[in-house]
């Protein structure tokens, strides 16, 4: 392979069509203006453009730099590609093996020779989770991008692919955070797998299928509804416990404000207490009433 620099007419060389999607957030530094020089293959016939298409298809110049590999074979269009484009972003290294694939690389070609060249695992199951970041809508890319998602965290949005539209509804309406939409997304797989229906199926039961249609007062988000709802349905017996040792707590009517909090999963045992004391008779007080049966009766409740 050999890489000149030369300057290319805007007219005439056309775009290579497995790169098309490369870069998939493209920079520049103003409309119509090409940030830097392009990347340019050199067959026999003709230029083709290798990423960043969009840019060149609107440049405004009658010329362009570009650097033009010739005698090159597809693994070295590749390896050029990653090396001008580096450093690349997971959604871009998802776009890149879709380009080997439509190039025509075998499955143990990327296995063996791209995925080292990206620096992902040698796994036959790193190949289906690009392809899935490949095909998904643009707005879960850009959420992927922003949020510098990993490939071990795309797997609980894989899950929720028969459901994805109503995925990218959800980041559209309620834009939450990663933490939250994952668990969102892992409380649907959950049931799903608990009761052996389609995800689809667990939100038209739950009522969540068309979020838009669903009315929320001015203190319960979006967020909160699908999160309690959710919770509810994944852990009906936490949900029913925690309900009880609420009712419990709240029927007590200490002397004192005192705030008592637990572990809503009960995965640690025990009760939190606050409370402010003003003065020793507070603190007499206090005691008194930790001696009392009404409390001891709450840790039964525990």
């Amino acid at each position: 392979m050999k890489i000149e620099l030369k300057n290319l007419t805007c007219v005439g060389p056309s775009p290579h069509s497995a790169f098309r999607g490369i870069p998939f957030q493209p920079s520049s530094d103003a409309a119509g203006l090409l940030p830097r020089p392009v990347l340019a293959l050199q067959t026999e016939d003709c230029i083709k453009i290798i990423g960043n298409i969009e840019q060149f298809e609107a440049c405004n110049e009658k010329s362009i730099p570009a650097y033009v590999l010739t005698q090159a074979d597809s693994l070295d269009m590749v390896r050029a590609c990653i090396s001008f484009y580096e450093p690349l972003h997971l959604v871009d290294k998802a776009l890149l093996m879709a380009a080997c694939q439509e190039l025509g690389f075998p499955e143990q070609r990327r296995l063996a020779e791209i995925l080292p060249l990206l620096g992902l695992p040698e796994r036959r199951s790193t190949l289906d989770e690009l392809g899935f970041i490949a095909r998904m809508p643009d707005p879960l890319k850009d959420f992927i991008i922003e949020k510098d998602l990993s490939l071990k965290r795309i797997r609980s949005i894989q899950r929720a692919e028969s459901i994805l539209d109503w995925a990218v509804e959800l980041l559209m309406q309620a834009k939450p955070g990663v933490n939250v939409f994952l668990e969102i997304l892992q409380h649907l797989w959950e049931i799903h797998k608990r009761d052996d229906k389609p995800l689809a199926h667990v939100l038209d039961k739950l009522g969540l299928h068309d979020l838009e249609a669903l009315r929320f007062d001015e203190d319960r988000s979006v967020l909160e509804f699908l999160r309690t709802t959710l919770r509810t349905e994944r852990f009906p017996l936490l949900s029913e416990a925690n309900a009880g040792l609420k009712a419990v707590v709240t029927a007590l009517n200490p002397p004192l404000k005192i705030d008592l909090t637990w572990d809503p999963s009960f995965e640690e045992q025990g009760l939190i207490l606050r409370c402010k004391l003003r003065h020793a008779d507070d603190a007499r007080e206090l005691a008194g009433y930790l001696q009392q049966n009404v409390f001891v009766q709450l840790f039964e409740s525990v």
